[in-house]
């Protein structure tokens, strides 16, 4: 967790928010999928690579993610496709951050 981006959205706010978090070592997407189901994670915050091998699933049918209510992409662009995708046809607001690193990522 090198970027300001993952650090800011996925520790600082949850912590300050009161919120719980979960958090993995590594990017394994079957303990990811696993981890969103069994823990009811309400917000996911990642990168774009992640976003495309979780819409992968979803649209495999490996995965189900009632409890999501938001997503957070940031990192790099995020394909427009994968956007789509999951904002209209599963239903959750996936939306994607950018700001200055020195000013923390979490400016637009």
């Amino acid at each position: 967790m090198f970027h300001t981006f993952g650090f800011t959205t996925s520790v600082l706010l949850p912590l300050y928010t009161g919120s719980s978090v979960v958090i993995h070592e590594m990017f394994y997407p079957k303990e990811i999928i696993r981890s969103i189901m069994e823990h009811n994670i309400s917000v996911f915050c990642g990168v774009p690579a992640m976003f495309i091998v979780l819409a992968q699933a979803l649209k495999e049918g490996k995965a189900s993610f009632p409890s999501l209510r938001l997503a957070v992409s940031g990192g790099s662009p995020l394909p427009v496709e994968i956007l789509t995708l999951i904002n209209h046809h599963y239903k959750i607001p996936l939306m994607e951050g950018y700001g200055l690193t020195e000013a923390s990522p979490v400016v637009c």
